[in-house]
């Protein structure tokens, strides 16, 4: 069951986020499920991928809890589709931005490493979900690590 505060603060937080940081949240699925029976969590991961790439494609309703994209490159853009329409389009630069005023993004540059480290939580998605990674300024480029988790409404 997703309650309803949840969809509301996630709500307030992409209003917040677009203000604070100029972040592109084109639209927030208005109709996601809010009873039934949850089923098998959806999880997809990929080490070493060519981007532009998409990452997962999920059917369904259901959230997004969490996407983890690792990468020596802050040189990409991130979009999720729910429904066929653009919930979120943005860059790791942007969301790294806004990160320290919301609570659905964590954008880390890890300089010992040598890694820019992002995680997006509780991304709400009607009718299906679509991920994907795109370079910004070159044609093809290169992210380390990824992992998709969702949770599917039956």
């Amino acid at each position: 069951m997703l309650p309803r505060d949840k969809l509301l603060d996630l709500a307030f937080m992409i209003v917040a986020s677009e203000e604070a940081g100029g972040v592109r949240v084109v639209s927030v699925p208005t109709e996601v499920v809010t009873r039934g029976a949850v089923s098998e969590p959806y999880i997809v991961t990929g080490r070493s991928v060519e981007i532009p790439a998409t990452i997962a494609e999920i059917e369904g309703d259901g959230v997004v809890e969490e996407v983890n994209i690792i990468s020596t490159s802050n040189n990409y853009r991130i979009t999720i589709k729910s429904g066929g329409k653009t919930v979120i389009d943005t860059s790791f630069d942007e969301l790294y931005s806004i990160s320290q005023y919301v609570n659905w993004v964590s954008a880390v540059v890890d300089e010992e490493k040598g890694k820019y480290v992002l995680t997006l939580y509780n991304i709400p998605f009607s009718g299906g979900a679509v991920i994907s990674l795109s370079p910004i300024n070159v044609r093809r480029s290169k992210i380390d690590y990824y992992m998709v988790k969702a949770l599917i409404m039956k």
